[in-house]
């Protein structure tokens, strides 16, 4: 079984750079050993955290541009949102700024696939959105926002 090899060359990584995992032999029943690798907690933490959203934590583990271009135009949408619609501020809050941080940056993750997927991924958020008493021009004002005619984020 690869497995065991795999713990021990993770064991010996992770102790390399000085964190506090180990490597225990646990009993299964019979004369059945396994190597089992135990976490820090600083470790656990880490892993979690690698899975959040850093524009908005509440949001879990949802994509965001690998490019800062893209996660600075998408920031910028959302400021344009809010200082147009005051709307957005009084009726999600602080919360609801979270959420839009972390959505407009989705949206620019998007962009990375075919037109129809993005599409229907929009339709989707328009359909969320609405149900929590967004009008769906906001959203198309946002995309406007996010990609203004003629602009490119590779330039």
């Amino acid at each position: 079984m690869a497995y065991p090899k795999v713990a021990k060359s993770l064991h010996a990584s992770r102790n390399r750079r000085g964190n506090q995992s180990f490597l225990h032999k646990v009993d299964i029943g019979g004369s059945l050993e396994h190597d089992v690798v135990v976490w820090s907690f600083a470790e656990v933490l880490s892993c979690v955290m690698s899975l959040v959203n850093p524009l908005n934590p509440s949001a879990g583990g949802v994509p965001f541009p690998d490019d800062q271009r893209e996660t600075k135009a998408a920031l910028r949408a959302g400021v344009i949102s809010y200082r147009l619609f005051p709307y957005l501020a009084w009726r999600y809050g602080q919360r609801g700024s979270k959420f839009t941080r972390s959505d407009s940056a989705w949206l620019a993750w998007l962009t990375r696939h075919s037109q129809a997927r993005v599409d229907e991924q929009i339709a989707w958020l328009r359909n969320v959105l609405s149900n929590r008493g967004m009008p769906s021009w906001m959203l198309e004002v946002h995309l406007r926002a996010l990609c203004p005619r003629g602009a490119s984020v590779a330039t």
